[in-house]
Parts: structure tokens; C-alpha cells; sequence
């Protein structure tokens, strides 16, 4: 090849790589919320692998627990880039574990 010449990226490989990546990254992020569905305590294996995957491609909320200036809480967080934010029966779920999780902890 010329020393002029620049190589061109490969595109498909590039795409490739971080799809997986961004797909593996939504599957942990997945795992890591579970307990915040009631589906944890009640379901099946084959209930919590079906909720993993079906939910890989985001959710319109997102709650987890944290600590601000030490005090520790539960939070929740609406996206708008999936499907406008839309709350149906899936984020009221959502939205009523990590309400009863902060109840059971005496935490906000």
C-alpha cells in the first residue's frame, strides 16, 4: 500500500463489535435490576430469562438504589427516548418495587 493512501476503517466489523458489546452491557444491566420487579420473588427461571431478554432494549424507567451526601435512597429516572417515555404496566411495576424497597429500608 502507498504511504499517500489511508486504509479504510472496517465498518461491519466495527458494528459487529459494539453491538455485542452494547447488547452484553444491556443483559448485565438487566440481571442487576431484577430485583426491583416482582417477578424475583414470584417467577420461574424461565419467567426471569424471558423478562432479560425481552427488556435488553431498554426500559422507560430506570431505578436503582445510591447514596447522595451519605444518605442512602432509592431512585427512579424516566427516559424519553424509549417509546416517549410511556408508562405502562412494566414501569408501574417498576416504579412500585423501588417505592416499596425505599417503605421497607425507612429510606426516600
Amino acid at each position: 500500500m502507498s504511504a499517500g493512501l489511508k486504509k479504510i476503517p472496517d465498518w461491519p466489523r466495527a458494528l459487529r463489535w459494539y453491538l455485542g458489546v452494547s447488547v452484553a452491557g444491556h443483559l448485565v444491566w438487566e440481571v442487576l435490576q431484577l430485583p426491583l420487579y416482582t417477578l424475583w420473588s414470584t417467577g420461574t427461571l424461565g419467567q426471569k430469562a424471558f423478562a432479560v431478554v425481552h427488556c435488553t432494549v431498554g426500559d422507560a424507567m430506570i431505578a436503582g438504589a445510591a447514596t447522595i451526601d451519605g444518605m442512602p435512597c432509592v431512585l427512579c429516572s424516566m427516559d424519553f427516548s424509549f417509546m416517549g417515555g410511556s408508562m405502562g404496566s412494566v414501569v408501574g411495576e417498576v416504579f412500585t418495587r423501588a417505592s416499596d424497597v425505599a417503605a421497607e429500608r425507612g429510606i426516600p
